[in-house]
């Protein structure tokens, strides 16, 4: 059984797509570009697909924030 794990130009992928979009009309609303919470919430996502087996150990201990 192989085990294929998400790279990182998917999870980024998911992440513009669902969780970048809510941060942006934030930043919107309140005028700045708030790259702190961007890096936060990348972080939040892929800590989740990490416990969910979807990426491993590894990459989520090298993937920096793309923010």
């Amino acid at each position: 059984m192989t085990n294929k794990h998400m790279t990182k130009e998917q999870a980024l992928s998911i992440f513009k797509q669902e969780i970048l979009p809510n941060l942006l009309r934030k930043e919107e609303e309140n005028g700045i570009k708030d790259i702190p919470a961007r890096r936060f919430e990348w972080h939040c996502f892929i800590d989740s697909l990490c416990k969910n087996g979807e990426i491993t150990q590894r990459q989520y201990d090298t993937w920096g924030s793309p923010f």
